[in-house]
């Protein structure tokens, strides 16, 4: 029985895929980080959106998906969100809010590949929605 674990856990390692994380909440983006990585996920961290351009811009060939808090200091997600789509139109998103999505329609309408989670999320519902949101853009 183990032995069939570890193969599901090979299989998902195979198919690792790189997620930026921008939060300017240190417990969120630790929380978020922790169950990316328990789904087989590896993680880069920013803390504001400018950094959060700043890493994808260094690492934008293996970023698959961005999760962005939209109520940031300094920039917030839409905007932060657009900058890195002038980088690579095609990288797929979630932005996170405790606002409703209906709050924030406007600003999601704006962005291309780009799905709302409201905060507080459960695990299992942020995971489908990052794998939605990365399966709808692949080739």
């Amino acid at each position: 029985m183990q032995h069939i674990g570890k193969s599901i856990l090979a299989m998902n390692s195979a198919h690792k895929k790189t997620i930026l994380v921008v939060d300017d909440d240190e417990l969120v983006r630790t929380l978020i980080s922790h169950i990316l990585k328990q789904n087989g996920y590896t993680v880069l961290l920013a803390k504001d959106g400018l950094g959060g351009i700043e890493v994808f811009r260094e690492s934008q060939s293996s970023i698959a998906a961005v999760v962005l808090d939209l109520i940031m200091p300094i920039m917030n997600g839409a905007e932060s969100l657009a900058k890195i789509q002038e980088i690579r139109q095609d990288v797929p998103a979630i932005l996170t809010s405790g606002m409703s999505a209906h709050d924030k329609s406007s600003e999601l309408a704006a962005h291309p590949n780009t799905r709302f989670i409201e905060k507080p999320f459960r695990p299992a519902d942020f995971v489908a929605l990052l794998r939605e949101v990365i399966e709808d853009v692949a080739p």
